[in-house]
């Protein structure tokens, strides 16, 4: 489970939290970055959950490859989990694990990330402000 503050979020696949390894804490341009890897399966669906123990009501947004893939309001203490992307009014494409493919600048580094191959999975907190 990544944590900061009071907010922690977690990856579920096949009903069961997956293992978290390399946990690091980055301040990058004065905004802190909390990571982390996890092993995954291609053709595995997952779901992203969050739980904000903060004082206030918040959103949490989920970012995959630098896509906005939905998000949703925290209530204190709660918890809350996206499992794909609304497509459509009545259509949810699940989260799934796709097979990576690495080309040109990235061959040195598909090297390092050979096991587990990574993607880009973000999360990001808002505290809604009463009005």
């Amino acid at each position: 489970m990544l944590n900061f503050q009071t907010f922690s979020t977690w990856i579920v696949i096949d009903g069961v939290s997956s293992d978290e390894f390399n946990l690091e804490h980055k301040l990058v341009d004065g905004i802190m970055h909390v990571s982390c890897w996890i092993p995954s399966e291609t053709g595995k669906n997952f779901q992203v959950h969050f739980r904000d123990k903060g004082g206030r009501t918040s959103n949490a947004y989920v970012y995959i490859d630098g896509n906005k893939c939905g998000g949703r309001v925290l209530r204190r203490n709660k918890t809350a989990h996206v499992n794909g992307l609304r497509v459509s009014s009545t259509v949810l494409r699940p989260f799934v694990f796709s097979n990576l493919s690495f080309t040109g600048s990235y061959l040195r580094l598909s090297s390092l990330l050979s096991t587990p191959r990574r993607r880009v999975l973000c999360f990001q907190k808002r505290k809604i402000c009463p009005c």
